[in-house]
């Protein structure tokens, strides 16, 4: 099996990684193990976790997964959404282009900034829970079919290309608008397992760079 460890930004990605990726790379000889970035330590050496922390701290978890020579590969699972000033790229970045040709751009400076063959970063545009708009109507019976709920959330999607065109303002990123729509919404229950209701399939027909990301995870193999 080819082993691929993944630094991730919190519980959520976690999760998803263990409950929506797993699964569908474990089947192509990939094994993914995911770990959570670092955001803080006490004197006594327990580490906060969860959260985009500065990127110095990013790195450092980055160059000690980089240390296990058995690692075929090592990823990031990041929301581009909020992401701090200090990343690679952030200060040229060309903030008139399109969602997904910044990132591409931050991911590119990412990889220059480690310089290791074996590492491909990734951030999602804007945030995990874009690739959820790929359906909602998949996924409907976390809101008990309420179908006012529904249209809020479907209406995310007009006059933008795709679910991962859906903007990151501090009310409108996506997982703000699931919030808003359903109270009762939790990140790390509920996404995994609404991204598994809609399929992999689905997901990455509709979002074309998560959809990249993947099919050089499946490479590894």
């Amino acid at each position: 099996m080819n082993k691929i460890l993944v630094l991730v930004e919190g519980q959520t990605e976690e999760a998803f990684v263990n409950q929506v990726l797993s699964p569908h790379l474990a089947s192509r000889g990939v094994v993914l193990n995911p770990t959570i970035v670092a955001t803080s330590k006490r004197h006594d050496g327990t580490r906060f976790k969860g959260g985009v922390p500065a990127y110095a701290k990013v790195r450092s978890d980055l160059v000690n997964l980089l240390n296990d020579t058995n690692a075929k590969r090592v990823t990031t699972m990041l929301d581009y959404y909020a992401l701090r000033t200090d990343f690679p790229g952030m200060t040229d970045v060309n903030k008139g282009s399109s969602a997904d040709g910044r990132v591409k751009h931050l991911e590119q400076a990412f990889a220059a900034d480690l310089n290791d063959r074996r590492f491909v970063p990734y951030f999602s545009v804007h945030e995990i829970e874009a690739i959820l708009f790929a359906n909602v109507d998949a996924w409907s019976y976390v809101f008990n079919s309420d179908a006012t709920v529904l249209e809020r959330l479907k209406a995310a999607c007009q006059g933008v290309a795709t679910p991962e065109h859906i903007n990151d303002g501090r009310e409108t990123a996506p997982s703000k608008r699931i919030m808003r729509a359903f109270a009762g919404y939790q990140k790390v229950l509920h996404c995994p397992q609404a991204a598994n209701a809609i399929g992999l399939t689905r997901i990455r027909n509709e979002c074309a760079h998560f959809d990249q990301w993947v099919g050089l995870l499946e490479a590894t193999a």
